[in-house]
């Protein structure tokens, strides 16, 4: 084994570790229960927004409520995903406080889970600029020129 391998953090910096891993298991277990409720909500108001709407004065446009369930549902879906990598990654940083000879193994575990979630968070960046793009600046820019 070699001697980066074998490494062993100290009881300060396993302190370190095992307080960030608390933080993070919150953290992901905040995101995963608003995910939950996000989705769940999305699918209850696919199901039961238009018996909502009618009771409301005027026509509404119910195409409208199907788009916006759409877009909760995907918000649920994403904030699930950051939780459950939030979480993993937060066992795998609990793991490098709690075990004896294998620090670093653990140690890019965790960094392999927080790769994931950075990716995870790159992608709903994107795709929430490009709906900024899509939905406002391109027909704003479409107006001026008209």
């Amino acid at each position: 084994m070699s001697k980066a391998s074998s490494y062993e953090f100290t009881a300060e910096e396993n302190t370190v570790f095992r307080n960030l891993a608390q933080y993070m298991r919150n953290v992901g277990i905040f995101f995963s229960l608003l995910g939950i409720a996000t989705a769940a909500g999305a699918v209850y108001l696919l199901y039961e927004g238009n018996k909502i709407l009618g009771k409301l004065p005027g026509e509404i446009d119910t195409s409208l409520l199907q788009k916006a369930s759409g877009t909760v549902l995907l918000f649920g879906a994403l904030c699930l995903a950051l939780g459950l990598f939030t979480r993993h990654a937060a066992s795998s940083f609990r793991l490098v406080a709690d075990t004896e000879g294998s620090d670093i193994e653990h140690l890019m575990s965790a960094l392999g889970a927080l790769k994931k979630l950075y990716f995870i968070l790159f992608i709903i960046a994107a795709i929430g600029l490009a709906a900024i793009v899509i939905q406002i600046w391109i027909p704003l820019l479409l107006a001026t020129l008209a």
